[in-house]
């Protein structure tokens, strides 16, 4: 049976749900949304550009898939399997196997050593099994998401080189036009994926375990669509203003860029989150994507400007980079 391996591993006992609850909070974007920024602002823009890059390109294939396959969830079909944590979107693929994946394997890939490399697999492997404790994924649901991931990483990494030459080699009014473009692109690969929604009903059997849940609940892919085009935008317009972003100012100024940095991911993520209306109509649609495309801006254009008039940040010259 499908469920069995689920079963099986959360009569383990109680010290591995709560191992596993905090291993799949490591892999949720609360803590991406920490740890990404950090990287652009404290350690290499460029390798934190990427970094954000992947992760917007692996949640916004997981978010379209999970709407085409409509597959439920383990607790949702099999009353043995206890639900440790709750998930209102589909199952398949994994979400949390799919982002470690790829976020995890461009981290090893950014900073080559070895030891974190092995970091690295471990965390993939962990995140991706605790989903299984947890009750909330199928095995064959974790294995999807890990292949996807690699998948998402590999076609990443050998298409980045050339398409950002093309995109440096434009003006930049075409450059930020073709930011605000794809990520349209997203908004419309969502429509497309949500219309079955409107006429789709869960079956008896699932919504029974469910509980009130709603699969076509979009406004993260719509949050993931904004993040594109505000995290680009910002970064192109930067590069051709300033230069790009460097750790050169190390020390105390790292702190300082990184608890102001901070400072405004949550004022935009939290305090701006609390007019966004939980109905799901086409202004909340619209006011996720430009809350996200704002935090985007934030993390890689407005931060750095502000850590310009603090002195707290030093930039390359446009052409160096």
């Amino acid at each position: 049976m499908e469920t069995s391996i689920n079963i099986f591993l959360q009569t383990l006992g109680a010290w591995l749900q709560s191992l596993s609850k905090l291993l799949s909070f490591l892999g949720t974007e609360s803590i991406y949304i920490l740890v990404i920024p950090a990287v652009y602002w404290c350690v290499d823009a460029l390798a934190g550009l990427r970094l954000g890059m992947i992760l917007v390109l692996s949640g916004t294939l997981n978010g379209l898939s999970k709407l085409i396959f409509k597959s439920p969830r383990p607790y949702w079909v099999d009353k043995a399997v206890i639900p440790v944590a709750r998930e209102s979107s589909f199952g398949l693929p994994s979400g949390h196997a799919m982002n470690a994946a790829a976020l995890w394997g461009q981290i090893s890939r950014e900073f080559q050593k070895r030891w974190l490399t092995w970091v690295c697999i471990v965390m993939i492997v962990l995140i991706g099994l605790s989903r299984l404790v947890l009750g909330v994924h199928f095995t064959f649901d974790v294995a999807i998401g890990w292949v996807l991931g690699l998948l998402v990483y590999l076609l990443f990494n050998y298409y980045y080189s050339p398409i950002a030459a093309w995109v440096k080699a434009m003006p930049l009014k075409r450059q930020l036009l073709l930011s605000f473009l794809t990520s349209l692109i997203i908004v419309a690969l969502i429509i497309l994926a949500g219309l079955p929604g409107r006429t789709w009903v869960m079956p008896a059997a699932w919504a029974e375990g469910a509980g009130p849940v709603n699969p076509f609940d979009t406004r993260g892919l719509y949050t993931i669509a904004g993040l594109w085009f505000g995290f680009l935008a910002g970064f192109l317009l930067l590069r051709a203003q300033l230069g790009i972003l460097q750790s050169r100012l190390g020390g105390i100024h790292l702190l300082w860029r990184y608890l102001v940095g901070l400072a405004g991911i949550l004022l935009i993520y939290m305090g701006l989150g609390q007019f966004i209306p939980e109905t799901l109509t086409a202004s909340t649609f619209i006011l996720q994507y430009l809350q996200a495309a704002l935090l985007g801006f934030w993390i890689t254009f407005l931060s750095p400007r502000l850590f310009k008039v603090l002195r707290i940040a030093s930039f390359s010259k446009p052409g160096q980079n």
